[in-house]
């Protein structure tokens, strides 16, 4: 087996080989968690900015998160907005009963269900945690532009790309495109919080909103505010994020998101660890 770090470069790349039980075996693990790739492979982010739309709960709790993930957001270069002031790409709603509400969202609006396929829907309609998540991505160039085969609304330049071919441009896609997410749904059983103070829950939204960490992949979440929720417990309760998950959301902004998703991955993993938090 390799040792613990290799500095050596690979097309520019400072390529990591993890093993267990090291600092480099842990970042792995924990990335391993928090990274769902999306389509072709890709890991997907917000782009420049994201507009928040938060149901459900007092005014005062909706100000708290609201300047939370302002704060968060501010700290990466991204501009979070609240409803009233832009269109809704990410719905945030606290259901009393969370299973009621997924299946009223079934019947009452399918628009929103529709952001994802069937196999993602169906777990979210069958998902009985306090916290699950709907999300799209849309294919852009490098540059952040649409492909060519995607299409935009004449009336509403603004709108959410829908895709043209989207079967038949995927397999055309440059390895420079990017994924940038475009909707996403939370829906938040409030009766199973377990008495989680705003500031856990809002840090906990923040790592799935703007991190684009999915909770359904979370066995363990070590050494994450994530770990709040985890299937299996035991890692302990952060009170808030925690410095690998600053690190992790520092690191996916800070860098480029487009091309393979293994590589980003790598990238993202060589950053934390020149970041030096383990060490703090």
């Amino acid at each position: 087996m390799s040792a613990p770090l290799h500095g050596q470069e690979e097309q520019g790349e400072i390529v990591i080989r993890a093993v267990k039980g090291t600092p480099t075996g842990a970042i792995a693990a924990f990335t391993e968690e928090m990274i769902q790739p999306g389509e072709n492979g890709r890991v997907s982010r917000w782009a420049s900015h994201l507009c928040l739309d938060i149901r459900g709960v007092s005014p005062e709790q909706t100000a708290f998160f609201m300047a939370r993930f302002r704060r968060v957001g501010h700290s990466l270069g991204l501009q979070v907005l609240p409803r009233g002031d832009c269109a809704p790409s990410a719905l945030v709603i606290f259901a009393a009963e969370g299973e009621a509400m997924a299946r009223e969202l079934a019947t009452q609006r399918v628009d929103l269900l529709a952001m994802a396929g069937k196999k993602d829907r169906d777990a979210f309609l069958a998902s009985t945690a306090p916290v699950r998540r709907l999300a799209e991505g849309n294919l852009r160039s490098e540059d952040g532009q649409t492909p060519q085969g995607f299409s935009l609304d004449a009336k509403n330049p603004a709108a959410i790309p829908a895709a043209a071919n989207k079967g038949f441009m995927a397999s055309r896609l440059t390895s420079g495109a990017r994924l940038d997410l475009s909707r996403m749904l939370v829906l938040v059983d409030a009766a199973k919080l377990d008495g989680a103070s705003n500031r856990q829950i809002a840090d906990y939204l923040v790592m799935t909103v703007i991190g684009n960490v999915d909770p359904a992949r979370i066995e363990v979440g070590r050494n994450s505010i994530m770990g709040l929720y985890a299937r299996r417990h035991g890692s302990g309760h952060a009170e808030s994020l925690t410095a690998w998950d600053e690190s992790f959301l520092a690191s996916l902004y800070d860098g480029a998101w487009n091309g393979d998703g293994s590589r980003v991955t790598r990238r993202i993993r060589s950053d934390m660890l020149r970041s030096g938090f383990l060490k703090d």
